[in-house]
């Protein structure tokens, strides 16, 4: 019994912090590598959730929470309205699916806006233009 609850509160807390650490890369990175991994991450994430219908460590956080109540259903009650409607937890995944598309396109937008940065900063024929 208590290692069940001792697994439950592991899982929510891995659940929590996986989400914060890939935002704050994604937040506060300029290094395309860093961010490039990142991205990749994410659609490994992306391609899992895929394969299980659903995120796995929510999956997991199901199996061995007492109440049936994931980290992802606390944060989403309380705060989305999926379609003009009151978050459900049969729209859990396509919540899930909806944050990790949104969270990779920002990656991949950011690492556009460096490159275009790094374009502008060596292309001689735009300094000409600009002086």
């Amino acid at each position: 019994m208590i290692l069940k609850i001792i697994n439950a509160i592991f899982i929510s807390l891995i659940h929590s912090f996986l989400p914060l650490l890939l935002g704050l890369i994604i937040l506060f990175s300029n290094n395309i590598v860093v961010l490039s991994i990142t991205a990749s991450i994410i659609f490994l994430i992306i391609i899992t959730n895929y394969l299980f219908c659903d995120c796995p460590i929510t999956l997991m956080e199901d199996k061995y929470s007492k109440n049936k109540f994931s980290m992802i259903d606390l944060m989403a009650k309380s705060t989305i309205n999926l379609f003009g409607e009151r978050y459900k937890k049969s729209d859990r995944s396509l919540f899930t699916l909806e944050l990790l598309w949104t969270s990779l396109l920002l990656t991949t937008l950011k690492i556009l806006v460096i490159l275009v940065f790094i374009s502008f900063k060596t292309n001689t024929f735009l300094k000409c233009i600009l002086k």
